[in-house]
C-alpha cells in the first residue's frame, strides 16, 4: 500500500487490509504487506482545502476486480 493522507486518525492499514482479504473469503496468512503511507504534501493539502468549491481531492490508483457476490451484503 502506498499513498499520502491528511488525518489525525490512527489507522492500522495492514490490519484493515488483512480483515478485508479474509472478509472476501481468502486467507491473509503468508501474505507480506508493505505500507508506505505518509503525511500528504502541504502543497496538495492547501490546494485541496483552499476554497469552498467541491473538489475530488487528490488522485489515486486502486487495483482489484469487480464482483457482485456481496451485492446485498453491507460491510461494517
Amino acid at each position: 500500500m502506498a499513498g499520502e493522507i491528511t488525518t489525525t486518525a490512527n489507522v492500522d492499514y495492514i490490519g484493515v487490509a488483512r480483515e478485508v482479504i479474509e472478509f472476501v473469503g481468502y486467507s491473509a496468512d503468508g501474505i507480506d504487506f508493505e505500507c508506505r503511507i505518509h503525511e500528504q504534501s502541504p502543497d496538495i493539502k492547501n490546494a485541496v482545502d483552499s476554497t469552498d468549491e467541491v473538489k475530488a481531492g487528490d488522485q489515486g490508483i486502486v487495483y482489484g476486480y469487480a464482483t457482485d457476490e456481496l451485492l446485498n451484503y453491507e460491510y461494517v
